[in-house]
């Protein structure tokens, strides 16, 4: 716009401005065809008057600024360059394709590994049922192959743990003065000392005392019975661990216990008779002979658990782990309980590893057929029919000497594979010759099996 003056009489004529730039703006349309349009559309908007107000004025002009229009073309942008990007044809992604193949397969090959699973199983629980297993003994341990150097398992035998010092006053409170309520069998009484169950054990001797308390305070395993306490006086007395349900003997005389008394249960109680006696033969520094076990010695706890106890006959010896099963001595006391000495032992004073041995085959017989050790004088070891070591394959007669072994009260609820290996197990532990019996490392491999 640019500011100039005029005259008096001077019109300005509207409409022919309007119709001189509609003019000038009709030539641009032949050279931009949305540029004419929009062009025609603004000079519409701000330069025509109503059709009323198309006349001729006169205006003073004298002395007063008027602005002349001028109209210049409008800056128009070309119509936009960018490429159009048509739109593609919509599909399935190939890797969702793939990701659902991956998904099948996997879903198949899991099926296909249940199914594999669910067969072998059936096929070991048959097997398990119905064949017996061959027994392959342990080989010999070594200490070239342990991860232990022979000092610090040495060191670890002479840890020793603290006992408590009970008084004979705290005793007679605790048993009633030794009551027969008390008397839970033998020279034993169960006491509550505050909220501990304990297990009182008279004993005959201080010699004895110190030297259970020697051992037990160097051997801390679950299936040895746990000492606790001891008190020195006229009489001499130890402390343990209670356990509940008493002894093996007890439960199988006791006709309530013995229902409760499964096959599982047994084989739970031989095992873990099995491994507390490998211990103190092989992972203890020196290694100890129990020269006790009987069925009254191998306590159970409330859980059905095993515990070795009646340490007070035990017999260290010393030897290489290589040496266990050659090693013999002669004794001039023979001690123990009848019906489950070894006879090397009884009628030549030759102890060894070996007669520990012998007594577990004994307490095998018992739990498998809830029967004593001597029975009117007559050994139960030498009453049993063993079945014979062929196997059960076609023997009808082997059975019928295996059902006549197992403890009735079973209901036949056993396999009759596992019955007939513990069977010819124990027939091997209680051999008369000790150079035929298994050592605990083969006695442990064999039941680990049936367990």
């Amino acid at each position: 716009m640019t500011r100039s003056m005029i005259g008096f009489n001077e019109v300005v004529d509207f409409a022919g401005c309007a119709r001189a730039k509609k003019t000038r703006w009709h030539g641009k349309e032949k050279a931009n065809e949305r540029g004419a349009a929009h062009s025609r559309h603004m000079l519409a908007k701000f330069y025509l008057p109503s059709p009323a107000e198309i006349c001729t004025k006169l205006i003073p002009t004298k002395g007063i600024s008027v602005l002349k229009f001028e109209t210049t073309t409008p800056l128009i942008s070309p119509a936009s360059s960018r490429p159009i990007i048509p739109l593609k044809k919509l599909g399935v992604n190939k890797s969702s394709k793939r990701r659902s193949s991956f998904i099948v397969l996997g879903v198949g090959v899991f099926i296909a590994l249940s199914f594999l699973v669910v067969a072998i199983g059936l096929t070991l629980s048959v097997q398990k049922q119905w064949y017996p297993r061959n027994f392959q003994p342990l080989s010999a341990r070594s200490s070239k192959l342990s991860g232990f150097s022979p000092d610090f398992l040495d060191g670890m035998s002479k840890l020793k743990h603290s006992l408590l010092n009970f008084s004979l006053e705290e005793l007679r409170l605790a048993t009633a003065n030794f009551s027969e309520d008390s008397l839970v069998g033998g020279s034993v009484y169960q006491s509550t000392v505050g909220e501990s169950h304990f297990a009182i054990e008279e004993m005959g001797s201080e010699v004895e005392v110190h030297q259970v308390i020697d051992i037990l305070t160097k051997i801390n395993h679950l299936n040895i019975a746990k000492l606790q306490g001891f008190c020195f006086g006229i009489i001499p007395y130890l402390i343990f661990k209670f356990a509940e349900l008493g002894n093996v003997k007890g439960i199988l005389s006791n006709a309530k216990l013995a229902t409760e008394l499964t096959w599982a249960k047994r084989m739970q109680i031989a095992f873990d008779l099995a491994v507390g006696l490998h211990y103190i033969h092989y992972c203890t520094s020196p290694s100890y002979v129990n020269r006790n076990i009987n069925s009254k010695n191998v306590l159970i706890t409330m859980d059905w658990r095993a515990k070795i106890s009646g340490f007070k006959l035990a017999k260290p010896f010393t030897c290489t782990e290589e040496e266990v099963e050659k090693n013999s001595w002669y004794e001039s006391v023979i001690v123990g309980r009848n019906g489950y000495l070894a006879p090397e032992y009884l009628y030549h004073g030759l102890g060894s590893p070996k007669v520990d041995i012998h007594a577990f085959g004994v307490v095998l017989l018992e739990l498998m057929s809830a029967k004593e050790a001597v029975m009117e004088g007559c050994m139960l070891k030498e009453c049993v029919r063993f079945p014979a070591d062929g196997g059960i394959k076609g023997s009808s007669c082997c059975l019928e000497k295996l059902k006549g072994l197992i403890d009735p009260s079973l209901d036949r609820d056993y396999p009759w594979g596992d019955a007939l290996c513990l069977a010819l197990l124990a027939k091997g532990c209680v051999k008369e010759d000790p150079q035929h019996r298994p050592n605990m490392n083969n006695v442990l491999k064999a039941l680990s099996r049936i367990v």
